[in-house]
């Protein structure tokens, strides 16, 4: 996969790459943990799951999520 994002990218004259936490991106990374659940393509006639359905309502409506942190024993 990342060899493949590279190849994508390399598409483009200008591109930015920046890490976010998940809680940052909440529907990147429900769509991710869909994907490795159900692999292949969605489509229009596939109905988005509704835990993806979920977290872009909540994106919608601007609903926080806070990082959790492990504590260190």
């Amino acid at each position: 996969m990342h060899d493949e994002i590279l190849s994508l990218l390399r598409r483009f004259t200008e591109f930015e790459v920046r890490h976010i936490y998940r809680e940052g991106n909440s529907v990147a990374h429900t769509l991710c943990r869909q994907a490795y659940q159900g692999p292949g393509l969605w489509t229009e006639r596939v109905p988005m799951p509704g835990a993806v359905r979920e977290k872009i309502d909540e994106d919608c409506r601007g609903v926080l999520h806070e990082r959790l942190c492990k504590k260190n024993k």
